[in-house]
Order: C-alpha cells, then sequence, then structure tokens
C-alpha cells in the first residue's frame, strides 16, 4: 500500500490544473468560432440560428466546467496537504469529511455516516450511525452491506471487484431531524486496507458501506476508511469470523434446491443439484448466444478491403460467445457432492456424463476458506476452498450466498470432528 507524503510537491498539480484550464479556454473560444461562423452563414434562418445556439452553449458550458474545475483543483489539492500535514500518520483522517468524523454519501443523497469511531479497523469494527434525516422513516427496516472493493486501472478503463462482502439488516429509530440507522460490522483482520497498491498505483482498494430500505424508497452509499490500528485483532481472521457466524445460524438449514443434505451409510453427503443459480446461467446463455450471433454477422462480412477487420471481429467474438455458453452450460448442468465423514471428504463435480472426484484425508485439511466467486454488480456468490497441506487448495462447493457457504463451512466441522 503506498501513502503520499504529507510534503511533496504540488508542481505536478499546478501543471496538471494549467493544462487543464488552457484546455478549458480552448474549447470555449472553439465554441465562439463555431457560433459566429455558423451564424454569418445561415442569416435569416431562425432553425439554423437556434441550431448554432445550442451548439455554442453546450461547447462553451463544457469549456466554461473545465477551467471552474482547473480553478478549484489547487484549493483543494492545498487543503488535502494540509490535513495530511496535521495528521500524518493517520490516513483517514485525510478526506474533509473524514476529518470531521463522518462520511459523506454519494451522489445526490443529503444522507451522512456519523461514525462512532474512526476509522474502521482491520481486525476490529466498523460503528456508526447512517443520518437520513427525512428521507426514511422510522421504524423502517435497513439493508446494509459493506464492500471491500479492488479497482484495477487499466489502459482504456478499468475494471472492479469485491473482494468481501457482508451483509445484515436494522430498523432505524427516530431522532429531532428525522431517523437514524445504526451501523456495526466485524472486519477480519485479513482483509486489506484502503489505498493504493502495485507498481504505479495501478489498484485502488476501497470500502463502501450502502443503505437501502426494504421498500427501495432510500438508498445511499458512503466510501469509509478502513485501516490497522493499535486496536487490530490479529485472531480476528476471514476464517474466525465465519467460523463464528456459522456457529450462530442456530436451526438454519439452505432449501433442498440450493443444498441438499442426507445421512448416508458413507457420511453425511451435501449434494449441489443442477441449476442452483438460474437467473446467471440466462445471463451466460444470452450473452453467449448473442456474441455468437455477432461472430456469424461478421463472417460473412469477409470481403474486400473489410475482410481482415471482419475475420480479426468473428475470432474474437466467437472466442468470448465460446467460453460463455461453456460457462453456461456448467451453469445449467453441473453437479458437485461432497461426502464427509471422520476420515475426510469426498468431492465429486460432474457435467453431461463427465466427472472428477478427489478425496481428501482428515489430517490434510489445514482450514477452511469462503471466497468470492461470481459477480453481477454488488451480487456475490461464494466458493468454498479447503486450505490443504502443502499449500495446495480443493474445491469444497461454488454458487453459494455468504449464509449458505458459512452454514457448510460451520457443518463440515462437526461432520470431520473439528468444531
Amino acid at each position: 500500500m503506498t501513502k503520499t507524503e504529507p510534503g511533496s510537491s504540488n508542481s505536478g498539480v499546478l501543471l496538471g490544473s494549467g493544462c487543464l484550464f488552457v484546455f478549458g479556454l480552448v474549447v470555449f473560444l472553439f465554441a465562439a468560432g463555431i457560433a459566429a461562423a455558423i451564424s454569418q452563414s445561415v442569416r435569416g434562418s431562425v432553425a439554423a440560428g437556434l441550431i448554432a445556439l445550442v451548439i455554442a452553449l453546450v461547447f462553451a458550458a463544457a469549456g466554461i466546467g473545465l477551467m471552474v474545475m482547473a480553478w478549484k483543483t489547487p484549493a483543494s489539492a492545498r487543503a488535502q496537504r494540509q490535513r495530511k500535514g496535521r495528521h500524518p500518520d493517520q490516513p483517514w483522517l485525510w478526506r474533509e469529511d473524514w476529518e470531521q468524523g463522518f462520511a459523506r454519501a454519494e451522489g445526490r443523497s443529503k444522507a451522512r455516516f456519523r461514525m462512532t469511531s474512526m476509522p474502521g479497523v482491520l481486525g476490529g469494527k466498523l460503528r456508526g450511525c447512517v443520518e437520513m434525516g427525512a428521507a426514511a422513516a422510522a421504524g423502517s427496516e435497513m439493508e446494509l452491506a459493506l464492500n471491500c472493493i479492488s479497482w484495477r486501472r487499466g489502459y482504456r478503463g478499468g475494471s472492479s471487484a469485491i473482494l468481501w462482502q457482508e451483509q445484515t439488516r436494522a430498523e432505524s429509530f427516530p431522532v429531532a431531524d428525522g431517523a437514524q440507522v445504526p451501523v456495526e460490522f466485524e472486519i477480519p483482520f485479513n482483509a486489506r486496507a484502503t489505498g493504493d497498491y502495485g507498481p504505479g498505483n495501478l489498484e485502488e482498494v476501497f470500502w463502501r458501506l450502502t443503505a437501502q430500505s426494504a421498500d427501495g424508497g432510500f438508498h445511499a452509499s458512503f466510501t469509509v476508511p478502513v485501516f490497522p490500528t493499535v486496536d487490530s485483532d490479529p485472531r480476528r481472521t476471514r476464517e474466525h469470523l465465519e467460523a463464528q457466524a456459522g456457529s450462530r445460524l442456530g436451526g438454519y438449514s439452505p432449501a433442498p434446491s440450493r443444498i441438499e443434505k442426507v445421512v448416508t451409510a458413507e457420511g453425511v453427503r451435501y449434494r449441489f443439484p443442477r441449476a442452483r443459480n438460474r437467473s446467471m446461467a440466462t445471463t451466460a446463455s444470452l450473452f453467449g448466444i448473442i456474441f455468437l450471433g455477432i461472430a456469424f454477422v461478421l463472417w460473412f462480412q469477409v470481403n474486400g478491403w473489410q475482410a481482415l477487420g471482419a475475420l480479426i471481429g468473428a475470432f474474437l467474438a466467437a472466442a468470448i460467445g465460446i467460453v460463455t455458453v461453456l460457462a453456461a452450460v456448467w451453469l445449467w448442468f453441473a453437479e458437485t457432492t461432497v461426502t464427509a465423514g471422520r476420515s475426510g471428504l469426498r468431492i465429486q463435480s460432474s457435467c453431461l456424463g463427465i466427472s472428477r472426484t478427489r478425496v481428501v484425508q482428515a489430517d490434510e485439511i489445514r482450514g477452511f476458506e469462503i471466497k468470492p466467486g461470481m459477480q453481477r454488480g454488488a451480487e456475490v456468490w461464494y466458493d468454498l476452498w479447503l486450505q490443504v497441506a502443502a499449500g495446495k487448495e480443493a474445491n469444497a462447493g461454488t454458487g453459494m450466498d455468504k449464509t449458505e457457504a458459512e452454514w457448510l463451512v460451520g457443518e463440515l466441522r462437526k461432520d470431520l470432528g473439528t468444531r
């Protein structure tokens, strides 16, 4: 993780702001020139004059916006350097709202997340209240989620992935200026802290808290600081918290259509039926068919000077389509069975008659890890991995929600006699 030194030079910021201001000025002058040129050529035409006016206003607004942004950037950077100077070893106070003890909602929402203690602690907790004002009524059931997100910058954009997620529900309560909802999340010690990572700081890790009313009338997202501190407890790892969560599930049991549990002569069998995640299977099927269709159309465009481009496009679309269709076939027809006993686990995976079996002895198992698998927006399905001797891993289930995965870990521990 990289931290910018408080005393670093601001020459880069000033240069960037100057370039941005000049570019905005060029856009503005360009708009003025276009307007003048068009007005000269369309005299007497009201419609053409209006079009010229709209074009000029759009470009002028863009130019003015860029110049205002350039004007404000040095002041914003100066304020951040001052905060870094005041708190050189506390990066959770380097943002204006964080320094004041809260996180401002993203977008147009006026909600705030007032933190009980700053920051959220790896190996500790994130605590506070979402101040909703009059945007939600007291007594509303709220859905809360805390996500650790990795954003990787690329040459032409970037990609994000959820590294860790926890969800809970809470009821809002009345206060003088509206309603608030209490927030409390356990955070594993071996999660990643807020910050930039890797050569060139091409990866950014940040934590996002979302609060949404069950009826969908209120929604707010907050970027919250999460760091290791003197209060961090290295014993509170992911595995430790997941084992605790599993032990609190009581009489919970997933629906047989999700995970079927049967006691047999060989041990306890956990069967993951086919087509458990129909929405993802349907989505993958549609995308696969679309890309194969694109490849089919491009293939018949291979003629003349366009041949090379069409051929490359056809092969690329076909490759994406085939991979996506194979993933869809797995989602529709794959089945996994885990048989657990005191001696160990037998894991059998099969799809359309092709099967693979792996046996893991009990004394080889070093632990369990629940990892994010398939993702669609903020929706995450989890895979269960066994940590096996010699640093190896073995998959013991895919496509589960967090509660199902925590339940399965608790059941397997009990079956193996390691609770």
